[in-house]
């Protein structure tokens, strides 16, 4: 029981997360889209969209009693997506621009990809869940 509330915890952070950067995106995107160097603003604003719903998504896949583990490994491709998205702009000097906004979208990147292996590690890892995941599920009918 103590890894589903660890598993809890950590979707609640990444959804905290998700809520503070989807807002300042939604809230600011011409200064976000400043910082970060030289992506323009639209898409700043359509990422803040995406990690706003994300956020409610996490907080509903919390909440339940039992985290569903599709929803789970879901939420474990976004965030492997987000951290692989940011190392190749980075590799390709392409959008972020600048020390601060480097350094930021590293650290950013570190931390969701840790969140991401935390949601694996106590969400996923274990054989009977992975199995779960694995099995077509039943519609109930012959």
């Amino acid at each position: 029981m103590q890894e589903q509330s660890m598993l809890r915890a950590l979707l609640l952070v990444n959804s905290a997360s998700c809520a503070v950067f989807g807002g300042l995106f939604l809230a600011y995107p011409v200064g976000s889209a400043a910082f970060i160097g030289t992506i323009p603003p639209i898409i700043v604003t359509s990422l803040g969209a995406l990690l706003a719903i994300n956020a409610i998504l996490l907080v509903l896949t919390a909440w339940r009693w039992y985290a569903q583990p599709k929803a789970v490994a879901f939420f474990i491709l976004g965030d492997a997506s987000w951290v692989l998205g940011t190392l190749a702009l980075l590799a390709s000097n392409f959008w972020i621009q600048g020390t601060a906004a480097i350094w930021s979208s590293l650290i950013v990147a570190i931390m969701v990809g840790t969140l991401g292996y935390g949601q694996y590690h106590f969400g996923l890892r274990k054989k009977q869940v992975r199995q779960l995941i694995e099995q077509p599920e039943s519609t109930g009918l012959p």
